[in-house]
């Protein structure tokens, strides 16, 4: 009986210690779910986010928008979006895998399995889902997926989350059952209308010139364009292929090599294009290209009777003639062009010189209206054969010349034709050129064209039967020259009236002799001697 009650005892305080740790274990396990709540709940940190947030995109382009997963540190094992919603009548959602039935966004590599990608781009709307490898978890952020969106048409959208904070059947952030997105970040967009731009750029050539010679390896081929936007470029043509790149920055140009072209007429285009890809094709430029060697020669000197001397020849036709153009006062394209022509004089030396065949000089006389005191430059162009209107300037150019006329006062005779020499000569009487022979016109007048610098001068006269004179000239000045009266008896020309002449007088008395009949009546008689008595012993000037 006691045993009895004693194993009763037993039994009895064997439940009491189960029962006790029943209700132990109990009281740990719910304090432990209490925990856990709490910590689960403390880590709701991870956000989405739209990126960007906010673009004004045109109609007719697309743009991308990530979605982007920020763990706030935290490890997280899926990600659903379920849904961000966006107004389809302004964007579309352009497919981001052709492959696959319907349209897809573009996954990105935060998690491998990617569970649910659609697209409604009726409904404006898209699911996506992606989870972790079974048993792995993801911490950080980046970019979960990227919407590329086409803007359709001028408008407003806002782009979003469904989301509400504790929610698990919309967008959430999952960790081991529990949610942990505790933010979003929708966007807005705005899509501007397109003004379509229909107006073609205006574009013409400004260099080479229509009806140009161009040779060598740099011709500068320019254009001049506008556009009621802007000109994007410009792109240059010969015979309608281009000539180099496209030229985007304006002042537009580009350098031709000519040498890679055959000699002969080429047609020179440009194509101007706006942003909206409007072309417009100048006006054709026809131009000569001529590679031949350019005309060689020389200006050789504007001679004391104003013509003006030299040679030319064309190294591609030695043999044959070419052209010479004359300018005065300027070169090509400043001067003007008295004459164009050809080097067809004999001319040996420079045979011989140059190893060639053929007449090469040139002579020709300076228009009267340029001889008129002041002075002038000469330049000469040597003409190619083929192409006359390709030259080159020719050696020895420019020179500059000044023709001077005078009037000689003579005594005791009535005809004004009179020859004798001029000698011009520096202030110190030293001769700066080689005597000049001159024969004076009806108005007692003669010219000379010198090849010397502005300066004050002597022009020294003597003429038979007179004694030399001496006039000062400024040839810097255009003003009349006149001589003083020559002094009439000096026979023999020996610079002094003396008896030397009067026996030459003498002796040819009741004659006619030319050098003796001093006022030139046709008789040698008292009266030409009363002439050269009148300036007996009279020196001439030196």
């Amino acid at each position: 009986m006691t045993k009895k009650n004693k194993n009763k005892n037993k039994n009895s305080s064997h439940h009491h210690w189960v029962l006790l740790v029943v209700f132990c274990v109990g009281i740990g396990a719910l304090v432990l779910t209490q925990v856990n709540d709490q910590v689960a709940q403390a880590q709701t940190t991870a956000t989405l986010a739209l990126s960007p947030s906010s673009s004004s995109p045109s109609v007719g382009s697309s743009f991308n928008v990530n979605v982007t997963l920020n763990t706030a540190g935290n490890p997280v094992d899926g990600v659903d979006i379920y849904s961000i919603r966006f107004n389809p009548a302004v964007l579309q959602i352009n497919d981001a895998n052709a492959s696959l039935p319907g349209v897809q966004i573009s996954p990105g590599s935060l998690m491998t399995n990617t569970a649910i990608n659609t697209v409604n781009n009726t409904a404006g709307t898209i699911q996506f889902s992606q989870s972790t490898t079974g048993g792995t978890s993801f911490t950080g952020s980046g970019t979960l997926a990227t919407i590329n969106f086409q803007a359709t048409a001028a408008g407003v959208s806002a782009v979003t989350f469904d989301f509400t904070l504790g929610s698990t059947s919309d967008t959430n952030v999952a960790y081991q059952g529990n949610d942990r997105l505790s933010a979003v970040t929708n966007g807005s967009y705005t899509v501007t209308a397109v003004v379509v731009d229909s107006t073609p750029p205006t574009v013409s050539i400004s260099s080479p010139t229509a009806g140009a010679t161009v040779s060598g390896t740099s011709v500068t081929v320019a254009a001049t364009a506008s556009d009621n936007v802007g000109v994007m470029g410009v792109q240059f043509k010969v015979d309608g292929i281009n000539l180099g790149s496209e030229d985007t920055t304006s002042p537009y140009s580009v350098t031709w090599n000519t040498t890679t072209f055959t000699s002969g007429s080429h047609i020179v285009t440009a194509v101007a294009r706006d942003a909206a890809a409007n072309t417009t094709t100048s006006s054709s430029v026809s131009v000569t290209v001529n590679n031949n060697a350019s005309a060689v020669g020389n200006l050789d000197a504007v001679s004391t009777t104003s013509v003006i001397r030299g040679w030319s020849y064309d190294p591609d036709n030695s043999s044959s003639s070419n052209q010479v153009k004359i300018y005065i006062d300027g070169p090509s394209g400043t001067g003007t062009l008295i004459a164009t022509i050809p080097a067809n004089i004999d001319r040996p030396d420079v045979r011989a010189a140059a190893g060639i065949t053929g007449n090469h000089g040139f002579e020709y006389t300076v228009p009267v209206s340029y001889q008129n005191g002041a002075y002038h430059s000469v330049y000469v162009y040597g003409a190619d054969i083929v192409d006359a209107n390709q030259t080159s300037l020719l050696a020895g150019s420019a020179q500059t010349f000044v023709t001077k006329k005078f009037t000689v006062v003579t005594e005791g005779r009535s005809s004004a034709s009179l020859s004798g020499t001029l000698s011009v000569l520096n202030l110190s009487k030293v001769a700066l050129i080689s005597p000049f022979s001159f024969t004076t016109d009806v108005n007692a007048q003669a010219s000379i064209t010198l090849q010397l610098p502005a300066q004050a001068v002597y022009f020294k006269i003597g003429a038979a039967p007179f004694l030399t004179r001496l006039v000062s000239v400024d040839l810097a000045s255009t003003a009349a020259i006149s001589t003083p009266q020559l002094f009439i008896g000096d026979i023999n020309q020996d610079n002094i009236i003396n008896s030397v002449d009067f026996s030459i007088l003498n002796i040819n008395w009741f004659t006619t002799n030319a050098s003796a009949d001093l006022n030139q009546d046709g008789l040698v008689n008292a009266i030409d001697y009363s002439f050269m008595n009148r300036h007996w012993l009279v020196l001439g000037e030196q």
